[in-house]
């Protein structure tokens, strides 16, 4: 049987309850919870609590929250729904004893009884539903309770609103603080911070500033004089800031390197955290340059770093730039300033790659020199950190230079020689076209193309040959010519021709008399000791070899068995030996040959060259024999077989035989005895040398004496006069000297010379007895003193009786022929007579021959007299190597050579290099005047050469 006005007013019932004790205990619950929030609130506002602290009240508050939920849990689960329960309560509340609605709810829920009877139950229950029918749920449950915790709950929410109004921010921090008590969010304070850092963009490596207006606390606290910043990572670094006034606090960072979080710090408070963000600056990774060069140079591209010295290239030269960074760029500048006052300063873009963003590329045309500054920029904005810089050095294209190498500027060559000239050309860039233009007694120019190998070349040496027989030039004939050079610029108009030559073509008998003021007595003399030395070293090899042969000669017959690794070893090393020794042998015969065949000017070489040709010959034997038993150890080597052991008897028992000295003895005795001769000769020639110098001292005098005679009949001289009567006063002093000195010198010639030369020495003293009984030499220094304090009649008549005793004693010395100094030597003559392998006759020629050494030439110019009268040294070429060629010296002249060698000697080494191939153009090819263009060298060393001689 259901009740249903019960059953209502139960489930209403329930329900008022519930929502009335779950209601208290939520006002409750929140009014403790506001409480303690406010309370944690105001204490860390007041206090600044630390960290442990806030992490303590935030413990305590979720562990208040935690209780504050299971007393709410467990008020609803009291408080559930129970129809008993409610029941009871009804009747509680109403007062009602008769626990009518108590059974109503029992029999309604109990299962039906079989001993109860059912009409008292239905109607037990019809009375319980009658009397809930008369009973509202209002009536029984009743909301007053809730009336004090939501009154105290109002009030905290009033007082929040009230603080949350009147002080915003202290429940914003300390909420802020006690949320996240681990964030480092500043305390309360009544200071209000206005922080700023300037520029908006700060990028790495610029600078920045950060400032802090402090306002707010009136009449609370008063701003404070100080304020720092501090930074929050690492934490603890504190940056003292400005004060500027007016609570206006600034903090200047020169460079910004990083980004930051800071907090600025004062004694009534700290602002919360800020963080300066540092954009980051791009770097150069790498920079290379590729220079493209004009198209005219033919080099190719080359690529190499961009460093500190800059952009160095070829004047129209495209420098193609890669820059590399390590941010995304957005584009890089670059700033080219002219050299001062040439222009204004331009400005090239790099632009970004296509393919890497971290890249950027341009081009920059090598046109004129400066300075440039380059700029990269990062996509973010940020400029790059550095500036690379350096110079732009514009290289121009210089005009070519050249210079002969040889010969001379001057050369004689006689008839029917050949004369080679080689010419050293330099560009920088390359040699389009060389040209040697030649005249023949004034005929001309006539051009002649030479070969340009390989095409554009930059450093040529060309050779060409003027056969004087294929010219039909005759003596007396003078060529003159010139060589001129085109580089491979395109204008065509960058030339240079050389400072022109001469060739001067002599007689046979002309060059026999130049050759033999190159080559004199000494020469030979030096030629035969460097020859004797080569002997000598000859034999002491040959004789070490000997030894070592014998030695392993002896252990081989001792072992008596097969060679073994260390014999053969052995063998090996003197066949090597014996090889070496053949071809010294074999050299000194092919250079004793050479020498033999050169062009004999002294009629004394002719039994020397005869003398060096058999010696030659013998020693092409002597290297023949040699090379048997040189061909028997090769055996030796190859085969190790012990029946082969015996074919090194006969190599030792020739070797031994080749070990007699007897030959090289009578070599070294032959080139003794020929020295002894030539030294002999020698001696007569110094003699007679040292007389001639008394005979061209007495011409000296004679014109000395003639200039003094302006002052014959002066007894005082002019001011003008004395000046010219000091220096002829000097010039007779020195004369003294000469004469003087030739004599001292003649004695010491005649004692090394009285041995040998009894006669000649003994007039040679007769000589020098007379010029000394005569007093030339005190007439001579009369002259000088007489002359010097003005006394000129004096003076000349000193100087003029010199002259007379030396013309004097010079007619008696000579012959019928009218020869001077005959008797002296005719004295030497009598002396070789007999002595030397030579009739007296050629050995008369002989003298004749070693004066012309002495004298000038073909009776032509002074001694190094040149071209148009400059004093360039004069060059011999002919047949004869002048002494110096076989035996270790370079040759004077040369016959045909090669144009394709390098016959000029060691060539320059090349300047900077500006590209593969190229050489600077000012580096020396010649001559001894650093700074002096190539082309202006000759005539600037003429020059100063002919200022030295003036000046003597």
């Amino acid at each position: 049987m259901k009740a249903m006005q019960l059953d209502r007013l139960l489930h209403k019932t329930g329900r008022l309850e519930m929502t009335a004790e779950a209601g208290r205990a939520i006002a409750v619950g929140f009014a403790l919870l506001t409480a303690a929030v406010l309370a944690a609130l105001l204490a860390d506002a007041v206090f600044a609590l630390p960290t442990v602290l806030l992490v303590a009240l935030d413990v305590l508050l979720a562990g208040l929250g935690l209780g504050l939920l299971v007393y709410l849990a467990r008020s609803i689960i009291v408080h559930w729904y129970d129809p008993r329960r409610i029941a009871r309560l009804i009747e509680q509340r109403t007062k009602r004893s008769d626990s009518g609605l108590i059974n109503a709810v029992d029999l309604i829920a109990a299962p039906p009884d079989d001993h109860a009877s059912a009409t008292l139950v239905e109607a037990a229950i019809a009375r319980g539903d009658s009397a809930a029918a008369a009973i509202r749920p209002r009536e029984v449950v009743s909301f007053g309770h809730l009336r004090k915790p939501a009154l105290i709950l109002l009030a905290l929410a009033a007082i929040a609103v009230a603080l949350l109004v009147l002080t915003p921010d202290l429940l914003k921090t300390a909420a802020a603080r006690l949320l996240d008590p681990r964030g480092d969010h500043p305390p309360f304070t009544f200071l209000q911070f206005d922080v700023q850092a300037t520029p908006k963009r700060i990028y790495q490596g610029r600078p920045a500033t950060v400032t802090a207006r402090l306002s707010g606390g009136e009449g609370l606290i008063s701003l404070p004089d100080e304020a720092n910043i501090v930074l929050a990572d690492p934490p603890g670094h504190v940056l003292p800031m400005v004060h500027h006034g007016d609570g206006r606090f600034v903090l200047q960072i020169e460079k910004a390197t990083e980004s930051f979080r800071f907090y600025v710090d004062t004694p009534s408070g700290r602002s919360p955290v800020h963080t300066l963000t540092v954009l980051p600056a791009p770097r150069i990774v790498t920079a290379t340059v590729r220079y493209e060069y004009p198209t005219y140079t033919g080099w190719p591209s080359r690529t190499e770093p961009l460093r500190r010295r800059g952009l160095r290239a070829l004047v129209g030269t495209s420098a193609h730039l890669r820059i590399t960074a390590d941010l995304p760029l957005s584009g890089a500048s670059l700033t080219v300033h002219p050299i001062t006052g040439r222009g204004e300063a331009r400005r090239i873009a790099l632009a970004p790659d296509a393919a890497d963003a971290k890249v950027v590329a341009g081009v920059v045309p090598i046109t004129a020199g400066g300075r440039y500054e380059l700029r990269i920029h990062a996509a973010n904005g940020a400029e790059g950190r550095e500036i690379h810089e350096g110079p732009i050095v514009c290289v121009p294209d210089l005009p070519p230079t050249l210079d002969i190498l040889e010969p001379q500027p001057l050369l004689v060559a006689p008839v029917n020689w050949t004369v080679h000239v080689s010419i050293h050309a330099v560009d920088d860039v390359g040699i389009a076209r060389l040209q040697i233009l030649r005249s023949i007694n004034g005929f001309g120019p006539y051009p002649i193309e030479l070969p340009v190998r390989p095409a554009a070349t930059t450093d040529l040496i060309a050779g060409y040959d003027f056969d004087l027989a294929a010219l039909g030039a005759r003596p007396g004939d003078t060529i003159t010519y010139y060589a001129s050079v085109v580089d491979n610029h395109p204008s065509g108009s960058r030339m240079a021709d050389s400072p022109t030559q001469v060739i001067r073509v002599i007689s046979e008998e002309q060059y026999l008399q130049h050759a033999r003021r190159a080559y004199r007595m000494q020469h030979v003399l030096d030629e035969i000791g460097r020859l004797q030395d080569k002997l000598r070293k000859l034999e002491e090899a040959r004789e070490k070899l000997r030894k070592k042969i014998e030695k392993f000669h002896k252990e081989l017959q001792e072992s008596k068995g097969p060679l073994t690794d260390q014999q053969l070893k052995d063998l090996k090393a003197l066949e090597e030996e014996l090889k070496k020794h053949v071809e010294a042998i074999e050299a000194l015969a092919r250079q004793m040959q050479q020498r033999a065949e050169q062009r004999q000017i002294y009629d004394f070489e002719k039994e020397y060259a005869d003398m060096l040709r058999r010696r030659a010959e013998q020693l092409r034997k002597l290297a023949e024999e040699i090379k048997k038993p040189k061909r028997r150890l090769e055996i030796l080597t190859r085969e190790r077989k012990p029946e082969k052991v015996r074919l090194f008897i006969p190599l030792s028992d020739a070797l031994r035989a080749l070990a007699d000295p007897e030959f090289l003895h009578e070599i070294g005795e032959m080139l003794q005895l020929t020295e002894e001769e030539f030294r002999k000769l020698m001696k007569v020639d110094a003699l007679i040398a040292s007389g001639e110098r008394i005979v061209a001292i007495a011409k000296l005098q004679r014109e000395l004496a003639d200039r003094l005679g302006q002052f014959r009949n002066k007894e005082k001289l002019s001011a003008t006069e004395q000046i010219r009567a000091r220096r002829l006063a000097a010039n007779q002093r020195d004369l003294a000297r000469q004469l003087a000195e030739t004599l001292e010198r003649m004695e010491k010639r005649a004692a090394d010379a009285e041995a040998d030369l009894p006669k000649m020495a003994a007039s040679a003293r007769e000589i020098i007895k007379k010029v000394k009984s005569l007093g030339i030499l005190k007439d001579q220094r009369d002259a000088a003193r007489l002359a010097e304090v003005g006394h000129g009649r004096y003076a000349h008549r000193a100087a003029e009786s010199a002259a007379k005793k030396l013309e004097g004693l010079i007619e008696d010395l000579r012959d019928e022929e009218g020869m001077p100094l005959d008797g002296l030597r005719g004295a030497g003559l009598d002396d070789l007579d007999g002595q030397l392998r030579l009739t007296r006759a050629r050995l008369k020629q002989c003298l004749v021959q070693l004066a012309q050494g002495r004298g000038i030439p073909g009776g032509q110019g002074g001694s190094g007299t040149g071209y148009y009268g400059s004093r360039a040294p004069v060059t011999l070429a002919g047949p004869h190597a002048g002494g110096q060629g076989p035996f270790g010296h370079d040759d004077v002249g040369r016959g045909p050579i090669d144009p394709t060698q390098n016959t000029g000697g060691p060539r320059p080494k090349p300047g900077e290099q500006i590209d593969p191939g190229q050489v600077n153009p000012r580096a020396t090819v010649g001559g001894g005047m650093p700074g002096v263009p190539i082309r202006y060298r000759t005539e600037a060393e003429a020059y100063f050469r002919r200022l030295a001689d003036e000046s003597k």
